[in-house]
C-alpha cells in the first residue's frame, strides 16, 4: 500500500510511518477505533496511515507530537464506546471523529450524547455517511468524502501549528 503524508502528500516508506521525514517533517495521525466497525480502518486506509483499537494504546509509548484520532459511529453503542475511551485515555486523543452510521439527522438522544462528548474531547469533527464508501472505501471523489477529507486536513494542519 502506498502511503502519503496527510499534510504535504509526499510518498512515505514503511519506516516513515509516524512522520514525513523528507517532505514537511510533520507527524502523521493514527486512527483508533472506539469499537468494532467504527470506521477507523477505512479512514486509515483513505489517508494511508496506521489504525488500531484504542484499548491497545500504551500511553507511555505514544511518541511526542503523535496525533492520535479516536473514531466511533454515531449510534448508541458507538457513542458509549467513545465515552469509555475518553474516560480512560481522554487527554491522549487529539481529535474525535464522529463517523455517521446513516444519512439524515441523528435522533435527539444521540445528538445530545454527541454534544456531551464534544464538551469533553479536545476537538471533534463529523465524517458524513458516504454511500460511495459502501462499494469502494477508497473513493475520494464523492462530494461528502471530499468535504470531510478537506475538513480533516484543515484540522490536522491547525493542530500542528498550535502544538
Amino acid at each position: 500500500m502506498t502511503r502519503a503524508c496527510v499534510h504535504c502528500g509526499h510518498e512515505l516508506t514503511d519506516r516513515d510511518v509516524r512522520f514525513c521525514s523528507i517532505g514537511c517533517g510533520r507527524p502523521l495521525p493514527t486512527f483508533y477505533a472506539a469499537h468494532g466497525g467504527a470506521g477507523a480502518s477505512l479512514l486509515a486506509g483513505l489517508f494511508g496511515v496506521d489504525g488500531g483499537h484504542w484499548s491497545t494504546i500504551d500511553p507511555a509509548a505514544v511518541p511526542r507530537r503523535h496525533l492520535p484520532v479516536l473514531v466511533g459511529r454515531t449510534h448508541l453503542v458507538g457513542l458509549e464506546a467513545i465515552q469509555q475511551a475518553l474516560g480512560s485515555l481522554g487527554g491522549l486523543f487529539e481529535l474525535v471523529v464522529f463517523n455517521r452510521d446513516s444519512p439524515g439527522r441523528m435522533p435527539k438522544p444521540l445528538t445530545d450524547r454527541a454534544y456531551i462528548i464534544t464538551g469533553t474531547a479536545n476537538a471533534t469533527i463529523t465524517c458524513p455517511f458516504v454511500a460511495a464508501w459502501r462499494a469502494d472505501p477508497t473513493d475520494t471523489t464523492a462530494k461528502d468524502a471530499t468535504a470531510f477529507i478537506t475538513r480533516f486536513r484543515n484540522h490536522y494542519a491547525n493542530s500542528l501549528e498550535n502544538s
